[in-house]
């Protein structure tokens, strides 16, 4: 069964090549099975084709949610950055720093660090065991990410006096770009949604048991062989189309 785009399409496209042969015969294609006839199989084949469209539509729609999802988080944690700066320099704001990193740690996948316990003494004789290289960051997920950058924004808001030059930084651009962050988040779920049930459409249409493209496909070489004869012309002209 096909697993990829491209062999979806080669397959409609096979198929285009069967419904084209068998609109050429003569005398004209006559199956015993309705669906097989040359309007109704047609027909068929063009809605595989529009199935796949749907499909390269919503994967193209899902790409372009996810790269500005993405594009927005990373400026969101340059901000951050940006933010934790100028917290840090005002002494005004000390008590405010400690909630304000935390939250900015949580933006930027920072986690806090541990302490780790040495390795034990390698045994005599062998050789000592490699001094793995400690990891403080990680990907949290994108709804973590907008969360705790809408908090951030709240701290933010409360310092005594914080009025920013850079309006990218003011409380109200900060407000916003959370708002974003969360909208971003449920335009991605809902691509995603449109994209599993385009596909779930598309796999359904090339495989469901008789109903499918695969055993239709394999149905009309049947009936052509069935109406003309193994040794015909006609079967010649479809027998070589493999699924």
């Amino acid at each position: 069964m096909p697993d990829s785009n491209r062999s979806y399409a080669e397959r409609q496209q096979r198929a285009d090549v069967l419904v084209t042969n068998i609109t050429a015969m003569t005398p004209a294609f006559s199956p015993m099975d309705a669906s097989l006839s040359i309007a109704n199989f047609g027909a068929f084949v063009d809605s595989v084709g529009q199935a796949n469209d749907d499909v390269d539509n919503a994967l193209t729609d899902f790409d372009t949610t996810v790269n500005s999802r993405m594009m927005q988080a990373k400026a969101a944690q340059k901000l951050t950055t940006q933010i934790v700066a100028s917290v840090k320099s005002n002494s005004a704001w000390k008590a405010n720093f400690p909630r304000i990193k935390e939250l900015a740690d949580k933006v930027r996948g920072i986690k806090p660090q541990t302490k780790t316990p040495p390795p034990p003494a390698p045994e005599p004789g062998q050789p000592a065991p490699p001094v793995l290289k400690k990891r403080d960051r990680g990907d949290g997920s994108y709804a973590e990410i907008a969360a705790n950058f809408k908090a951030l924004a709240g701290a933010v808001g409360k310092l005594n006096g914080y009025s920013p030059q850079d309006q990218a930084l003011s409380v109200d651009a900060l407000n916003t770009l959370g708002g974003q962050l969360v909208t971003n988040n449920e335009a991605v779920a809902t691509a995603d949604s449109t994209l599993d049930t385009a596909q779930r459409k598309r796999f359904a249409l090339f495989t469901d048991e008789d109903t499918g493209l695969a055993d239709k496909f394999q149905a009309v070489k049947n009936a052509v062989k069935g109406q003309y004869g193994q040794s015909s012309e006609q079967y010649a002209a479809v027998k070589g189309l493999r699924w």
